[in-house]
């Protein structure tokens, strides 16, 4: 399986190769924006499919929910396994991702968010130190922390579905300090809760916030001075 440093090394040759640059005729062509007066007017397509096709994508859409048995028995046919390992899911996302961003190459802040949230660095390979969120979350699927939870609790994904974990007595890697989420305004205790979280910044169900709340909480923010009209 290889020391905690080879794995990390291996992970970080397959994001930051620069023989992988993004070429210009790599991208999907562009859609066809709308015409509009405004001259900041950014059209939302790119980053709908680029959002879309993420989710639809069954190695990236495992970052973004937890993972049931159903879930796992996928994870293990894709990374030809016949047991949950953890690095083998890694190295596979990551590829996965490099590979979605190449194609869809329109999400912007959100691709380096997203990158962030997977690795924990920007597109040159610097450490982010401020986190992957406006909340200055550090927690990432490639965190020193998070690998040496994982070397402990082998065959274990680390965004397990917290009833299957509860009912197997398993204790989750927890997120210290915890963070309250400003969309549900609860604790962000472990790393399952920290996925979900994630998920959230991006999908409108009626679980969620509705996208009124969501624009309410962004004008009150003090991200920008620019508010969105309802």
């Amino acid at each position: 399986m290889g020391t905690l440093d080879d794995r990390i090394k291996k992970i970080e040759e397959i994001v930051f190769d620069p023989n992988n640059e993004i070429k210009a005729n790599h991208l999907e062509e562009p859609h066809n924006a709308v015409e509009s007066s405004s001259p900041n007017y950014k059209d939302p397509y790119n980053l709908y499919k680029f959002l879309f096709e993420y989710n639809q994508n069954p190695v990236l859409r495992s970052t973004c929910h937890d993972i049931d048995s159903d879930e796992l028995d996928k994870i293990n046919e894709y990374c030809k396994s016949d047991t949950y390992d953890f690095n083998k899911h890694l190295v596979t996302i990551l590829h996965e991702f490099r590979k979605h961003e190449t194609r869809y190459f329109g999400g912007g802040v959100l691709n380096a968010l997203i990158r962030a949230y997977l690795t924990g660095k920007n597109y040159k390979g610097v450490e982010k130190e401020d986190g992957w969120t406006t909340d200055r979350i550090h927690i990432n699927w490639s965190s020193s922390e998070l690998l040496s939870w994982v070397n402990k609790n082998p065959s274990i994904p680390p965004n397990l579905n917290e009833n299957i974990a509860g009912n197997q007595e398993i204790e989750l890697f927890s997120i210290q300090p915890q963070i309250i989420s400003p969309i549900s305004k609860e604790p962000i205790q472990n790393f399952t809760q920290l996925v979900l979280h994630f998920k959230n910044l991006f999908h409108l169900k009626s679980g969620n916030q509705s996208l009124r709340a969501i624009i309410n909480r962004v004008n009150s923010s003090k991200i920008g001075t620019k508010k969105l009209n309802l």
